[in-house]
């Protein structure tokens, strides 16, 4: 059922768009009730009971895991195709950063339930302060040769509602637990599934007549087997198991994060690859992950 979710929500999406039914940027309407409503709303539900243990650390290595990996593959990829700095930032932002709300969110529901959600929060977490701040860095850099001063990155972090909402959801903590706070935040994150379906498919423009170049096909390479591989091989050497190992996996098997989508056009970075990268990582992902989720069925 949750799958038909999944391609019932994508295809309405892309359906009504292409009908003249919804604008073409309708998605930015979603996105804004997503960001400061829906995202803060699932960080307030889960967060609260979740036991922060030295196991979590995994959560937080998966995000890390794939930004260096991506970062250290970009090196010579970028060498020996002679990319441009500009480029060579883009294939980092979209190879380097999951989407591990907009897709990751339903696709962890999906396979594992809500409780993978509070683990899935983690995820999201750190993959944003990254954005953030190293996404943020390498945009500019890329763009000017400059480098972004901390308090610029700081503003930027604590901007962010769902960042806010984990903080508060962090302090509050057992209070936020109590009557009637769980039922309250249940009703707003049970928008946040169908409604990032619905917006993505709105957005899935991606022409396969234009995905050409070797930057592009090794970009979703990476992001949707290697990134996935290189996490599971930390994970298991750091003792990982359960559901905890699987969602960490299962989160860095996703597509290239939207947002990059917004860094590459502030800074004038190569959004024509960023497009086809994010377009056509996130329907391939949804074919990868189902493969994922049967290599880590093997995995207790």
């Amino acid at each position: 059922m949750n799958f038909l979710l999944i391609l019932v929500c994508l295809g309405a999406g892309m359906a009504l768009r292409r009908a003249g039914v919804v604008p073409p940027d309708s998605f930015r309407s979603l996105n804004a009730w997503l960001i400061w409503i829906a995202l803060p709303a699932s960080t307030l539900l889960f967060v609260p009971s979740m036991n922060f243990t030295p196991e979590l650390a995994l959560l937080v290595m998966s995000p890390l895991v794939t930004w260096a990996g991506a970062w250290l593959m970009s090196i010579p990829l970028a060498g020996h195709l002679g990319l441009t700095a500009r480029s060579r930032a883009a294939w980092l932002l979209c190879a380097g950063l999951s989407n591990t709300s907009f897709v990751g969110f339903p696709v962890s529901e999906a396979f594992y339930g809500k409780e993978a959600l509070k683990y899935a929060v983690v995820c999201d977490q750190v993959s944003f302060i990254l954005v953030s701040t190293l996404g943020v860095a390498v945009g500019l850099a890329a763009a000017t040769g400059a480098r972004p001063r901390p308090g610029v990155l700081l503003q930027g972090l604590f901007r962010f509602p769902p960042f806010l909402a984990f903080l508060l959801a962090f302090g509050l903590g057992s209070r936020l637990l109590e009557p009637p706070w769980p039922d309250f935040f249940a009703k707003f994150q049970a928008t946040l599934v169908p409604l990032a379906l619905f917006s993505i498919g709105i957005q899935l423009k991606a022409n396969p007549a234009e995905a050409r170049g070797i930057e592009l096909w090794a970009g979703l390479l990476y992001k949707l087997v290697l990134a996935p591989a290189l996490v599971l091989a930390v994970g298991l050497a750091l003792g990982g198991h359960g559901l905890l190992l699987k969602e960490a996996v299962l989160e860095s098997a996703m597509a290239s994060m939207t947002v990059t989508s917004i860094v590459a056009a502030q800074y004038g970075l190569d959004t024509r690859l960023v497009n086809l990268m994010i377009g056509l990582g996130i329907p391939l992902s949804l074919l990868s992950a189902g493969l994922w989720f049967q290599i880590l069925s093997r995995f207790a």
